[in-house]
């Protein structure tokens, strides 16, 4: 609960932000999290990380380097915030397709990051299950 009311607060500290920013965050975050969960390559819970601050860069109305320039992320997650190339990125590029409808995209970057498309979409429907029941509780 303490990382939703996180990026809602991180939300309203622009005024070009929307709470659809930050529930899209959150979505994006628990869906990278269970799809990492099937990855033993990566950490999940900082896979998670990198959905939630997917957006920051939009939210915050700023540079992706610069918004995260201070948050406690490992090098890794920054990289794969930035645009680098690492699992990190691969899982959230496949989700990130998977929300936009780009099926054949999704599938082969899922397969990048060792994720099947049934375990993509499991973790999408899951996502969104969870991120529903979460902003039912706020």
């Amino acid at each position: 609960m303490r990382r939703w009311v996180t990026v809602w607060c991180l939300a309203g500290l622009s005024t070009n932000a929307t709470p659809e920013l930050a529930t899209l965050s959150l979505l994006r975050a628990r869906a990278c999290e269970l799809a990492a969960a099937r990855v033993h390559t990566v950490d999940s819970s900082e896979v998670f990380l990198v959905g939630l601050f997917s957006l920051l860069d939009v939210i915050l109305n700023a540079p992706m380097a610069a918004a995260i320039e201070t948050l406690p992320l490992t090098d890794g997650a920054k990289h794969a915030l930035t645009g680098g190339a690492n699992m990190m990125r691969a899982v959230l590029d496949a989700v990130v397709h998977y929300e936009r409808g780009e099926w054949d995209e999704a599938i082969a970057t899922g397969a990048q990051a060792g994720v099947d498309a049934l375990s993509l979409a499991d973790a999408c429907t899951e996502a969104l299950q969870w991120v529903q029941d979460v902003t039912r509780a706020v």
